[in-house]
């Protein structure tokens, strides 16, 4: 996207006025991600992915209001001008805000303590939501089945020899069920 501001209304619905400060993050993956600045108050604004349905906020927000409960300093949701925890456009986009934590996100693990904290803080999490009793009302079956992945990859190289971009393609494509 080539977006530099977010729209106006989506900001209206936090809260925000049109014209507050709003530039955009980089580092994330899925979502496109705004940092909003306005009478000193700084928040995370995220336009979410298709693959995403709104009601991963009820999760969300259950998730993060229990991480907290057990001391884990988390993003939480922050609510629209109408109490709700997400925002869809005059497009059906849907937008959500989350508060703003200092630190700085790693990209790119350089050193072997950096992997240590961050495999301490996953502990954390985990052990945090040990005990968590909840139904999700989100989930994306399959989204995390390597193997499922790896037989697709497989049969796309397998089966899309003509491509015009197969060889380039399939370099990387075979390295990856190499090394996995």
């Amino acid at each position: 996207m080539t977006d530099v501001h977010a729209p106006a209304p989506v900001l209206s619905a936090f809260g925000f006025s049109p014209s507050a400060a709003t530039e955009p993050l980089e580092g994330g993956l899925i979502n496109k991600t705004y940092l909003v600045e306005e009478g000193g108050r700084r928040t995370v604004l995220q336009r979410l992915h298709t693959i995403f349905k709104p009601t991963v906020h009820l999760d969300i927000d259950v998730i993060t209001a229990h991480l907290e409960r057990k001391g884990m300093n988390t993003p939480r949701l922050v609510k629209t001008t109408s109490a709700e925890l997400w925002f869809t456009d005059g497009d059906g986009a849907c937008w959500r805000m989350l508060t703003w934590l200092p630190g700085r996100t790693v990209h790119v693990v350089e050193r072997p303590e950096t992997a240590r904290a961050a495999g301490a803080l996953v502990a954390r999490f985990h052990n945090a939501v040990a005990d968590l009793n909840h139904t999700f009302n989100f989930s994306r079956p399959g989204a995390h089945d390597t193997p499922a992945h790896l037989d697709r990859l497989k049969r796309a190289l397998a089966e899309h020899t003509s491509h015009a971009n197969h060889a380039a393609v399939s370099l990387v494509g075979e390295a990856i069920v190499k090394h996995w």
